[in-house]
This record gives C-alpha cells, sequence and structure tokens, in this order.
C-alpha cells in the first residue's frame, strides 16, 4: 500500500463517527511516518489533532492545532480547534484568548460565541458569558431571519414579476385595440414561448433579466435605438 493511501485511510479513520480507540491510534501512527515527506502538512496536523482528541491526548492536539496555526495564521477555525483542545487541558484562559483570536477573524460566528460562552462560565466569569451566549443568540436569531427574508424576497420577486408580465399583456392588448394600424410581425411558431418559459429565462439570464425590468421602468416601452 502506497504512503499516499495510508494518508487516505488514515483520515477516513480520524473523521469516522464509528472508529474505536484503537482506530485512532492506528491513524496516528500513518499520519506520523507520513508527516517528514507530507507536501501537505497542515491536512495531517488538523486530522492527526482530531484524532489526538478522541484518544484524550489534549496537549498533543494543542500542539498540533499549534502547527497547523503556523501554517494558516488567518483561519478562525484553526484558533476555535486549538480553544476546544485547551480547554480540556484546563488551560481555559488560554483557550478564551484563542476564541476571541477567532471572533477577531470570524466576528459573525454564533458556534465561537457559544463556545466561549461555556469556558467562561466554567471559569465563574458569569457576565461574561452571558453577554457571549447573548451574542450568540442574537447571530443565530439574525441568520435565520435572513434566511426567511430570503425566502421570501425570492417569492415577492416571482409573484412581481408574473404581475407586471400580465400588466404588460394588458396593456399591449389594449394598445392593439386604441392603434388599429400598427401591425406586429407574426411570430414564427418554433420562437413562441409560454409564460413559464418567459419567466424561467428572466431569472436565468442576466442580461435578459435587466432588460425586462429596463422595461418596466420605461412605462413597458422598449428602448429606443
Amino acid at each position: 500500500m502506497s504512503s499516499q493511501q495510508n494518508i487516505e485511510n488514515a483520515i477516513a479513520l480520524a473523521n469516522n463517527q464509528n472508529s474505536t480507540e484503537a482506530d485512532y491510534l492506528s491513524a496516528i501512527k500513518l499520519l506520523s511516518d507520513a508527516l517528514p515527506d507530507a507536501s501537505n502538512k497542515k491536512d495531517i496536523y488538523y486530522n492527526r489533532a482530531v484524532c489526538y482528541l478522541n484518544t484524550a491526548q489534549f496537549e498533543l492536539a494543542v500542539f498540533d492545532f499549534s502547527k497547523l496555526i503556523e501554517i494558516e495564521s488567518n483561519k478562525a477555525f484553526n484558533y476555535s480547534c486549538r480553544a476546544f483542545a485547551k480547554a480540556r487541558t484546563n488551560d481555559k484562559k488560554g483557550a478564551i484568548a484563542d476564541y476571541e483570536k477567532a471572533l477577531e477573524l470570524e466576528p459573525d460566528n454564533p458556534i465561537t460565541y457559544n463556545n466561549m460562552g461555556l469556558v467562561q462560565e466554567e471559569i465563574g466569569y458569569i457576565k461574561q458569558a452571558n453577554k457571549s451566549f447573548e451574542q450568540s443568540d442574537d447571530l443565530r436569531k439574525k441568520e435565520e431571519a435572513n434566511k426567511v427574508l430570503h425566502l421570501q424576497d425570492n417569492q415577492n420577486i416571482k409573484q412581481e414579476v408574473e404581475d407586471r408580465l400580465d400588466k404588460a399583456k394588458s396593456e399591449i392588448s389594449e394598445n392593439k385595440q386604441d392603434q388599429p394600424k400598427v401591425i406586429i410581425p407574426p411570430v414564427e411558431p418554433e420562437l413562441e414561448k409560454t409564460k413559464g418559459e418567459l419567466v424561467k429565462e428572466i431569472f436565468t439570464t442576466k442580461s435578459t433579466f435587466k432588460e425586462f425590468i429596463q422595461f418596466i421602468k420605461n412605462g413597458f416601452k422598449l428602448p429606443k435605438h
């Protein structure tokens, strides 16, 4: 079996929730053997740290997460991982410092606020913990509200397009009656589109959508060339 295959097998074990302690220890050995010659060391450090966490070797997990931070110092996730490991070595203040760094890099992460609050609560920083929990709750509510608003916006836009299309069709029909001398060229059968097809085109083609919006702004009149 190749060295790369060993690494892949080790990573699979590290990320498998059904792995036993023996599996994690095997993965640690495979990853450690591969580390000196590996071109992508960050994946090895991360997955080996996960194995260390699952075998309660928390100091070694902190070491690997620290090596990972040396490689990727501007990634909030790495600091959150090390904070999680530090908290289990009883380095609570070090864990809080790492969570604060993670929030510096990614200030809108509700999970980080929640986890930091748990550590603050453990060491009796009740006021700070409550503030962290409040921040976490506020960000979660904001995320949910944004999802609802995004869904509502999409529904409103679709309904508005339908309404505008109906209005445009009605006004075109009225214009035909008011101006009987206007000759509208016949549409070739293969070029005809249903309303559903037109709506689909509006939402899937940027240029068509922009033209449609301009058509509406111009009072349902085609632009002059």
